[in-house]
């Protein structure tokens, strides 16, 4: 028996988000390497600016039936939507971030269940916090928001 859908679902959503928003803005994890990117999409990233191991993904299982044959599980994966702007403009950096989560929504929207063997449905973004910054860099957003996930362990 699977242990958890956390796997697929994160490799699901690395894939989906990479096709919204073309493959080179989105990461698996705090991969980014490219520092000349402006606008890009972290996932499984609780906090981009840790410098320690972060937090990818929660779940919480239980049992619907006698005979633990199946298991329901509740993912929730942690996701970050960045925007940098050398030119100081916060509104800049703000109206980004939210269009990459308006493009992921959609993306999310379109296909909910994502064609993985045991997810039920994809419930959407559940949560999100802005983050700005300014500074003589410029401006930057960071948009941590959460994906919530119901599925079907058998």
């Amino acid at each position: 028996m699977t242990a958890s859908t956390i796997p697929v679902v994160i490799d699901a959503l690395i894939a989906s988000f990479g096709t919204a928003l073309g493959d080179s803005n989105v990461f698996d994890g705090t991969g980014v390497t490219d520092n000349t990117l402006t606008d890009y999409v972290l996932v499984g990233v609780a906090d981009p600016d840790g410098d320690s191991i972060t937090e990818s993904a929660t779940s919480q299982q239980s049992w619907p039936w006698l005979g633990h044959a199946v298991r329901d599980e509740t993912v929730v994966v942690h996701c970050v939507a960045v925007s940098w702007n050398g030119d100081g403009v916060a509104k800049t950096a703000r109206d980004s971030v939210f269009n990459m989560l308006g493009t992921v929504t959609t993306a999310i929207q379109d296909n909910p269940s994502y064609g993985v063997s045991g997810v039920l449905y994809v419930q959407g973004v559940t949560s999100m916090s802005l983050h700005q910054l300014q500074d003589e860099n410029g401006a930057i957003a960071f948009l941590p928001f959460d994906v919530t996930v119901r599925s079907r362990i058998s």
